[in-house]
């Protein structure tokens, strides 16, 4: 996809030397943006609703600062975006394949039976989802494996952490009890010395 996006974006860069040559011939402003319609805006709209809606972000904005680019130079009377253009060729194409006369009209659902549905904005059926078939898909897969991956991963650390602190609150504690067993060892040896000095001085 960034190979394709890429492409038509450094054809359009170089069909840009031939608008800049017609505004030059003192062409208008209005015939500029016909030309721009049909040079680079229809090398954009080829096939759109087909790679439209796997565009990043990344790649739909630097689309969009073609755009701008066209506008600052007055290549364009308008401002357009890449999801403007996406809705409109999308929508276009569903107004096409409900035609009968249409190559891909047998690819639609057939028709609601009932009429006193709310209006959808389309007088097909909705597909049925069918779980088994998306379960038993690779992408599916790869989802489910990459997320069981990243569980168990997380499991392992946090256990690590776990034994780890247990680990120092176990050294704490031992530490702590030897050092509570050689005070109390020395505390009788204080106390003999103590009456051996009292015994002493009387």
């Amino acid at each position: 996809m960034d190979s394709h996006v890429h492409y038509i974006i450094s054809q359009c860069a170089q069909h840009m030397y031939l608008l800049k040559l017609l505004r030059h011939q003192d062409m208008s402003g209005e015939q500029l943006s016909v030309v721009t319609c049909s040079v680079i805006v229809s090398r954009i709209l080829y096939a759109l609703p087909a790679w439209g809606g796997f565009l990043s972000a990344e790649l739909t904005n630097k689309i969009n600062a073609l755009f701008r680019r066209l506008e600052r130079f007055g290549y364009m009377t308008c401002n357009i975006t890449v999801s403007d253009l996406i809705d409109t060729s999308g929508r276009d194409l569903f107004c096409k394949l409900c035609s009968s006369d249409h190559s891909l009209h047998h690819l639609l659902p057939p028709e609601r039976k009932y009429s006193n549905l709310r209006n959808c904005g389309h007088p097909y059926e909705l597909p049925e989802y069918c779980t088994n078939l998306r379960k038993k898909s690779f992408y599916y897969s790869i989802i489910v494996f990459v997320y069981l991956i990243f569980f168990f991963t997380f499991v392992s650390c946090l256990l690590t952490v776990t034994l780890h602190l247990v680990d120092v609150h176990l050294t704490c504690l031992i530490n702590i009890t030897y050092l509570l067993t050689f005070l109390h060892s020395k505390e009788p040896n204080r106390t003999q010395t103590r009456r051996l000095q009292n015994s002493c001085r009387t």
